[in-house]
């Protein structure tokens, strides 16, 4: 997906919401379930996507160490 900053954050909340808004039935009951998501846009024209998904990656673990259920930007410049 293409998007600026404010535009990936606000998708990501949004996803991060409607996830934790409603629990998922399994054969034991429902279980509620939250996610932790890392965003990343690019930095420049020369960013490949192995470097795009590493800045998320480092985001999604600072989400998770922070304290889960949140979302959070790498804004490493």
């Amino acid at each position: 997906m293409e998007a600026d900053m404010p535009a990936a954050l606000e998708t990501a909340e949004r996803l991060r919401r409607e996830i934790a808004a409603e629990p998922f039935q399994v054969a034991a009951g429902k279980i509620q379930v939250t996610v932790s998501v890392g965003v990343a846009t690019r930095r420049s024209r020369d960013d490949n996507a192995a470097q795009l998904l590493s800045l998320a990656d480092k985001a999604m673990y600072l989400a998770k160490t922070g304290g889960r259920n949140r979302v959070i930007a790498n804004l490493e410049f």
